[in-house]
């Protein structure tokens, strides 16, 4: 009984490792909200520019 307990235990650990190796560290997480403000704004400039320009 005590070796599946430790067993599930190992597992689990295994498991909330590898949800954290998904998650990116945060200057990639800033780096890439930078990147998609940025390029949302050049979106939205070229479209307001072929509108208006």
């Amino acid at each position: 009984m005590n070796h599946s307990q430790t067993r599930a235990l190992a597992d689990e650990t295994q498991a909330l490792v590898e949800v954290q190796d998904k998650r990116l560290p945060l200057p990639e997480a800033t780096m890439f909200i930078v990147a998609s403000s940025g390029a949302l704004w050049a979106l939205l400039y070229g479209a307001f520019n072929a509108l208006i320009g």
